[in-house]
């Protein structure tokens, strides 16, 4: 009998008479309760089915770079020097993902023929673009539904209260007119760069201030940029006493009270090159963009996958691209060119390099140094290191500074990168962290502090559950991998949902783990969502860390915390941890209780050697922030005469 198949974004949009037909809620939270009706799916559980054994992490930069390979786009998205295509890569790979994910979907729904028709909501809109390919391929009706009224906030948004320290910080200015106040701080700052301007020539370091973390000082709990702050301490002082910019800085509220600390007095705003480097003739790109676009446009490749044929889009998809993010970057590029000259720096010093590739240009064109420290993790598809060939358009850092062996090789052997552009330094990361392991009191009370924090009730054993900020990876990946290790009671049980920096939705995850057991008749076990606080901390407080397509396998495998790999699909061990014995696969809840019992016996010499044999591939011993310093000093000592 043939049917409609109807998405809709919540069961309560499920009618009460659906007339035979079948619907998929597509909120990957939602769970099918036990008695529920036959006619209404999860779209989690069609996730689970149709990805099962596939890595699309793998599948997807494959035809990328495929399609890729068989065009000029390289060359056909430069504008100046910055091509298009080295940035959007990485954003295309995850778009390609999301769409590979939707058509196994839809191939699952629509295998048996019984499918006459479909209805997708518009505000699910890369699902909308796969129902049509794949409706017209297959010669099913479709349409699709207008989305539902945005409802009204009326109770309007709640400002956060700003810390007791940063208002001190700028009371003294509070009763000044708002004109008066930024022309004093924007005085103030022109001073700063005079005079650091008039310096030897230094290291400029590019950070972000949503980069920061907190890490658990001798003072307390502090926020610091994990990566790029020890440093900068190690610099402080030398030859090269590092120039700080805050990318998207401003001489406004918290940001000012950083540049107004005394520990601020050499950082200056990334709004300088808006305000003090711009000229009229930055904006005048458009002709060449526009050329760009039209020789993007004119590429025919098919991307073919299935029955349908994803080249035009992953065109337009490229053509937005070019026109937004390119030329942005194309109308800041000789403002960064006129602040290095400014600033005559020796060299800069980035993370994220391959997100910012304008910087990378700048101080190519300038004749300056530059230099990147990993962050995260490296792995066989990070499309930000891995490339198929070495063009000219694409511009690396001179020296790229990485934790361990395992990442070097993959950078000179499985990429481009020439081995005098990769140094093994070590993780700066480590050095902020108290890795020496104290006597069994000072751990005990430690463990104790943490969990009394997170309010841990006596005997229950603490899961620390790692997510990521990749929305695509936490829709098709990790909520399917969770929603099946929480299908299942869990005492003695407390999560911690440790969200990624960048991630600003906890409350899915309480709706996925309540829905659950709501849709079973089983308590829900308890569940603090948290996001500040010291990871590293967390971790050895633990009894237990649960990851999929996550950074902190590897830091768990650091501290020694018994590491979960949550499996749902091929993808989520991206550094082999199963392999490497640092990590143990679960796939539902049995599982899960039944790691957690093996963890409390203790770790075995087998797994304890194992772990060791890891962290010494992917993490060089000692401290990696002198060793930077020394060979940022090495580097640059030539230039420290230039005028």
């Amino acid at each position: 009998m043939a049917v409609e198949l109807f998405f809709v974004p919540s069961p309560d949009d499920l009618p009460s008479d659906r007339g035979g037909n079948r619907y998929v809620v597509t909120d990957e939270t939602w769970t099918v309760p036990s008695d529920g009706p036959d006619d209404v799916l999860a779209v989690r559980d069609l996730i689970v089915d149709a990805l099962a054994g596939r890595d699309l992490l793998a599948e997807s930069l494959a035809l990328l770079d495929g399609w890729a390979a068989g065009t000029d786009v390289i060359e056909a998205s430069t504008v100046d020097g910055l091509s298009a295509w080295y940035h959007r890569r990485l954003h295309l790979w995850r778009w390609l993902h999301e769409r590979l994910a939707w058509l196994a979907v839809l191939d699952r729904l629509l295998a048996d023929g019984s499918v006459a028709g479909l209805v997708v909501p518009a505000a699910e809109t890369t699902l909308a673009e796969m129902v049509t390919l794949a409706a017209v391929a297959r010669g099913i009706e479709f349409r699709v539904s207008p989305p539902p009224a945005a409802a009204a906030d009326s109770g309007g948004s709640a400002r956060a209260r700003r810390p007791e320290a940063d208002r001190r910080s700028v009371a003294r200015l509070r009763r000044l007119p708002a004109r008066v106040r930024s022309a004093l701080r924007r005085a103030r700052i022109d001073r700063r760069v005079r005079r650091l301007a008039a310096e030897p020539p230094r290291l400029l370091v590019l950070v972000s201030p949503s980069d920061r973390q907190v890490i658990t000082t001798a003072d307390g709990p502090r926020e610091r940029n994990p990566f790029l702050d020890p440093v900068i301490d190690a610099l402080a002082g030398s030859a090269l006493d590092p120039i700080v910019l805050e990318l998207g800085g401003t001489s406004d509220g918290d940001d000012w009270a950083r540049l107004a600390a005394v520990s601020g007095a050499r950082t200056i705003p990334g709004e300088l090159l808006a305000t003090r480097f711009s000229r009229p003739a930055d904006v005048a790109t458009a002709a060449r963009v526009e050329a760009a676009v039209a020789r993007v446009a004119a590429i025919s490749a098919p991307l073919v996958v299935g029955r349908v044929d994803l080249g035009p889009l992953v065109r337009v998809e490229l053509v937005n691209g070019i026109r937004g993010a390119l030329a942005g970057r194309l109308r800041d590029l000789p403002r960064m060119r006129r602040l290095l000259r400014r600033l005559h720096p020796a060299g800069i010093l980035l993370v994220n390099e391959y997100g910012r590739p304008e910087w990378l240009a700048a101080a190519h064109a300038e004749g300056i140094a530059s230099a990147a420290i990993q962050h995260g993790i490296i792995h066989r598809y990070h499309v930000g290191y891995l490339y198929p060939e070495r063009a000219p358009e694409l511009i690396l850092p001179t020296r790229t500074f990485v934790f361990g062996d395992y990442e070097a090789h993959l950078l000179t052997e499985e990429s481009v990168y020439r081995p005098e552009e990769v140094v093994v330094a070590g993780s700066p990361r480590l050095d902020l962290a108290a890795l020496a392991e104290p006597d069994a009191a000072s751990r005990a009370a430690a463990r104790a502090a943490v969990r009394a924090e997170l309010r841990v009730a006596e005997g229950d054993r603490l899961v620390v559950v790692s997510t990521t900020a990749a929305a695509v990876l936490t829709r098709f990946g990790v909520m399917p991998a969770l929603g099946r290790l929480f299908d299942h009671p869990l005492p003695r049980v407390h999560l911690v949902i440790k969200l990624h920096p960048a991630e600003t939705d906890g409350s899915r995850y309480e709706r996925l783990i309540e829905g659950i057991a709501a849709a079973r008749g089983m308590p829900a076990p308890p569940v603090t969502v948290i996001k500040a606080i010291d990871l590293y901390r967390l971790l050895a407080a633990a009894d237990a860390h649960v990851g999929s397509y996550s950074t902190v396998l590897t830091e768990a495998t650091v501290i020694g915390t018994p590491n979960l790999l949550a499996a749902a699909d091929a993808g989520g061990d991206l550094l082999d941890y199963e392999e490497a014995g640092v990590a143990r696969p679960v796939r539902d809840g049995a599982d899960l209780l039944r790691e957690l019992d093996t963890a409390e016996a203790g770790e075995t010499p087998a797994a304890s050697a194992a772990r060791a044999a890891f962290v010494r591939e992917h993490f060089l011993r000692g401290a990696a922030a002198p060793r930077i310093r020394d060979d940022l000093i090495a580097l640059l000592e030539r230039d420290w005469t230039r005028p």
